[in-house]
Formats: structure tokens, sequence, C-alpha cells
């Protein structure tokens, strides 16, 4: 399979999910879908590409989609695609279908790890409501834990436990560091 080929499959998985390959406009306008691509073809590469996605509405309809996908053919190569993506909604949505997928794939590969991981949180209040300044600071923090992780020569099982860890603080966050305007 040529690395075009390659391309076109990992972004159609994506576009899948957000809606596209159906000829459907994406769930937001301006934006609140999420999706993040990786595709390795070179022999003993290390590919990881990362999205922490914080997003905030008070629309009617929660929507948005979250994907992951990662793509590789290669020999002894690592290939590791992750999509973590929060949606604070504020009010009383009338519709509430959020979509998160995550897709690993590996085509004519010898000794290949291909990893996807794929989180969504949904957090509703009936008002807007915004993060502590401890909330705002450990995001900063696992958003950077999250960029660090490609320096570490890591194995995909310490990538998927250290990944794991991480979308747990971002939970926690969401859960317990959330406060009303003026507080």
């Amino acid at each position: 399979m040529t690395k075009r080929l390659l391309v076109l499959v990992a972004a159609a998985a994506a576009a899948a999910v957000l809606g596209l390959a159906a000829g459907e406009a994406p769930a937001r306008a301006n934006g609140g879908d999420s999706a993040v691509v990786a595709v390795n073809t070179k022999d003993g590469r290390f590919v990881y590409r990362v999205r922490l996605a914080i997003h905030r509405t008070g629309d009617d309809v929660v929507d948005q989609s979250n994907a992951a996908a990662a793509v590789a053919s290669c020999d002894t190569c690592q290939t590791v695609a992750v999509a973590i993506q929060a949606l604070l909604v504020f009010g009383d949505p009338e519709v509430v279908a959020p979509e998160n997928l995550a897709l690993a794939l590996n085509v004519e590969c010898t000794s290949c790890q291909t990893l996807a991981i794929a989180y969504q949180f949904l957090v509703m209040d009936d008002r807007p409501a915004h993060f502590t300044p401890e909330g705002n600071r450990e995001l900063a923090a696992v958003r950077h834990e999250l960029h660090t992780i490609r320096h570490e020569g890591l194995t995909i099982w310490e990538i998927q436990e250290r990944v794991d860890a991480l979308a747990a603080r971002v939970h926690a966050v969401l859960v317990n560091e959330r406060v009303a305007p003026g507080s």
C-alpha cells in the first residue's frame, strides 16, 4: 500500500466519525470536533500525534465528534494517535449525541505497534462555568505531559498506561475544578 493510500485511509477513518464521509457538514461550524491522524510508513520510526481539546457549548444540539486514527505500513515501527476531548455543556440541550472513535490499523507491517486512543468526556451544568486556577494549571500540566511522551522511549503498553492516567486527571479536573463565573 502506498503512503498516499495510507494517508487516504487514515483521513477517511477520521472523516467518517466526523460525518464528512457521508457528505454532511461538520457538527459545529465553529469547531468542536476533534481528530488526530498518525500515519507511519518508515521502518524503525516512531510517530506520535496528540491533542487535548476543551470545548464549551450552550447549543441545543451537542453532537461533537472525537477521533484518533493510527495507520502503519512499515517494519519495526511504532505509531500512536491520541485524542482527548472534554465537552462542557451549559443549559439544557435538546439533543446530546457525541461520538468517539479510535482506529488503529497495521497494513503489511512486520513487528509494528500501532495504538489509537480516544477519550471523550461530557459534563453538563445549568449555566456557564470555568475552571479554577488549579484546574487550569492541571490541564496545562497534562497537556505538557501528553506532549513529552514522544521523547520518553516508552513501549506501546507504557504509552497506553500513561495516557490512561493523564485522561483520568483531565476527568478529575472536569468533575472537581469547575466554578460559576464570579466565583
